[in-house]
Parts: structure tokens; C-alpha cells; sequence
């Protein structure tokens, strides 16, 4: 079974809400889920402590970029023979994700 990571987080703050410790909450997550949905070293719960109980992750540094894929295709009706540098270099993202973005395409 695919475990949403949101998902375990909404049993966590369940598990908050009803006053058990971190180390139970863990050990009922690992029962049912097992050990590779969550890491012990979590700050979840000291999030919720401190009354932060957004569950999704928050933006930062280094996250990956939305890439649409109208602007690769837009490009490509233009002249299909550009390089992937050339492209990425006009979308202002990594060769790398067009090379990717064209795989799932089905142009590479």
C-alpha cells in the first residue's frame, strides 16, 4: 500500500490531539503503516506543540520549480529541432528537466 506522507501526518496530528506521547504515536504509525512512512527524527510533533499544524510542506530554497509543459511544446511548434540547452536556456530551468519533460512527452 502507497502511503500518502500527508496522510501519516494527519494520523500524527490525530494522535497529538489525543494526548499520546511521540514515542506511541510512532509505534502505532510503524504497526500499521511500517517503518519506512515516517523518520523517528520528525519535527512533527514540536511543530504541533508550538501550534504550527499545517500538514503540507513549506516552500523553500532549493524546492523544485513548477514546470508547465505549453511553454516546451509552444518552443517546439516553433523549430522541433532546437537543443535541449537552447530550450532550457529560453524556459530558464535545467537541461536536465527537459530532457525529463520530453521523455514523459514521448519526444525523446
Amino acid at each position: 500500500m502507497t502511503v500518502n506522507k500527508v496522510h501519516v501526518r494527519y494520523c500524527l496530528l490525530f494522535m497529538f490531539n489525543l494526548g499520546t506521547n511521540i514515542n506511541e504515536a510512532y509505534s502505532s504509525i510503524y504497526q500499521v503503516y511500517g517503518d519506512t512512512v515516517i523518520d523517528k527524527r520528525s519535527k512533527r510533533f514540536a511543530r504541533f506543540k508550538n501550534g504550527d499544524r499545517n500538514l503540507e510542506d513549506k516552500p523553500r530554497a532549493g524546492r523544485p520549480k513548477e514546470f508547465a509543459d505549453k511553454g516546451l511544446k509552444s518552443l517546439l511548434q516553433e523549430d522541433a529541432t532546437q537543443s535541449t540547452t537552447l530550450l532550457a536556456k529560453c524556459l530558464k530551468v535545467d537541461q536536465s528537466t527537459v530532457v525529463r519533460r520530453l521523455q514523459a512527452l514521448g519526444k525523446l
